[in-house]
């Protein structure tokens, strides 16, 4: 069986909290169980992927686990992840909106067919959405 996670933070690469903790452990145990996983999470400013192109770079965890990180210079290429101390990113509904339209469209290039789509917290909220209005057409 194959799972896909979807996190805007994944232990080690990105924490402001336990979500962070919860979705680097989860593929972790369902790797453990059998199943195969990819997670999905944006590439921010301080993330160094083993591999990197123009949309997503790679990187491993786990003994065969795939974390695709999605890229947006002008998004994801800030200080903090969701705010600064004097607040939020105004843009952060357009900046998350990309991220789960993206990462639909790079889950389709890599050919990976999963049973479980795993969403996390209302930054990938949108994902279900526009599997749903999407379905039958091209991302």
């Amino acid at each position: 069986m194959k799972a896909v996670i979807f996190s805007s933070e994944v232990f080690p690469f990105a924490k402001t909290g336990g979500l962070a903790d919860v979705t680097g452990a989860l593929p972790l145990g369902l790797e453990e169980v059998g199943l195969e996983v990819k997670v999905f999470m944006p590439l921010y400013k301080n993330i160094k992927p083993q591999a990197i192109n123009e949309e997503f770079g790679v990187s491993k965890i786990g003994k065969n686990i795939e974390v695709i990180f999605i890229r947006n210079d002008d998004y994801y290429l800030r200080d903090y992840l969701y705010n600064t101390p004097s607040g939020d990113y105004p843009d952060n509904l357009e900046r998350f909106s990309f991220f789960c339209r993206k990462s639909l469209e790079v889950l389709k290039k890599i050919e990976f067919q999963p049973q479980i789509l795993h969403c996390n917290d209302w930054q990938t909220a949108l994902i279900p959405l526009y599997l749903e209005v999407l379905k039958n057409n091209e991302p």
